[in-house]
C-alpha cells in the first residue's frame, strides 16, 4: 500500500508534463503540544508533545473556470513530521503522510477578470490579479511512529481533513509563476493504536493496548512554483 503514492506520483507527473502544473513545499507547525490516549482497562493519559515541526512537498495539476476566477489544484502531497527531541534516550516520534488534496483558489478581488492566468502577461492591477483564498478539502493516510519510556504506537490510519488559506501569485515569465503562501490544515480526527509494554516505569504485569485520538492542526507557510507548457495558449 505504502507504494502506491508513489506510483501516483509519477504517473501525474507524466500526465501534468504536457499541461500546467506545480511544485510546492511547505515548513510546518503542529499546533497541538499532546495526544489524549484511553487503556482498553479504562485508564486515561496523554502522549508528551508527539511532533513539533514537519515539512512537506506536492504536485499539483492547473486548470479552471472558463469565466470566472475559480482555479483548481488538484495535488499529491507527501509531509513528514518529527519531534526534536528525537536524539534522546527511549525517544522515536516519525510519521509520513501520504496525501490527496483538492486545491481550490478563489481571486475574489480579480472574479470576473480576463487574467490569462497562471501568467500575468494581460493588463491590471498586479495586487488584485495576484491574491487569493484557498479552500482544500483533502484525505490522508498516516503512517505514524510514537514511543517514550511508557507508550508506544505504530500504527496507520485514512483521515479526512479540510485545509484554508492565502497566498499571491506573482507572474515571473509566460512559463513561471512564483506563489508565497500560508495554510491551516484541521483534520477531524486521527486514531491511531498502540500499548504501553510492561518495562521498569510501567510495572503492570501484562502488555496494555492504547487507543489515541486527536484533531489535529498544522500551520505552515511555504512557496509554489507554477509551471505553463502549454505554450501555444501565450
Amino acid at each position: 500500500m505504502k507504494a502506491l503514492p508513489v506510483i501516483a506520483l509519477c504517473l501525474f507527473f507524466a500526465l501534468s508534463a504536457q499541461a500546467q502544473f506545480g511544485l510546492n513545499a511547505r515548513y510546518l507547525i503542529p499546533a497541538e503540544d499532546n495526544w489524549p490516549y484511553v487503556t482498553e482497562n479504562g485508564g486515561q493519559s496523554s502522549i508528551s508533545r508527539p511532533y513539533d515541526k514537519g515539512w512537506s512537498a506536492g504536485l499539483d495539476f492547473w486548470f479552471r473556470l472558463k469565466n470566472k476566477r475559480v482555479e483548481f489544484l488538484p495535488e499529491l502531497n507527501y509531509t513528514q513530521l518529527t519531534n526534536s527531541e528525537g536524539s534522546l534516550i527511549e525517544f522515536e516520534s516519525e510519521t509520513k503522510i501520504y496525501s490527496f488534496f483538492f486545491n481550490t483558489n478563489f481571486y475574489l478581488w480579480d472574479f470576473t477578470g480576463d487574467c490569462d492566468c497562471p501568467t500575468f502577461s494581460k493588463q491590471g492591477p498586479t495586487l488584485g490579479k495576484g491574491l487569493f483564498i484557498q479552500v482544500s478539502p483533502g484525505i490522508s493516510y498516516w503512517d505514524g511512529v510514537y514511543r517514550d519510556a511508557v507508550s508506544l504506537i505504530d500504527d496507520e490510519a485514512l483521515a479526512f481533513s479540510i485545509g484554508g488559506g492565502v497566498g499571491f501569485d506573482i507572474g515571473i515569465t509566460d512559463l513561471v509563476t512564483f506563489t508565497p503562501m500560508a495554510n491551516l490544515r484541521y483534520f477531524p480526527e486521527v486514531k491511531l493504536e498502540g500499548s504501553i509494554p510492561t518495562s521498569e516505569n510501567n510495572p503492570l504485569p501484562d502488555l496494555v493496548t492504547l487507543t489515541s485520538t486527536e484533531s489535529p492542526f498544522l500551520w505552515s507557510v511555504g512557496l509554489r512554483l507554477g509551471f505553463r507548457l502549454d505554450t501555444s495558449r501565450y
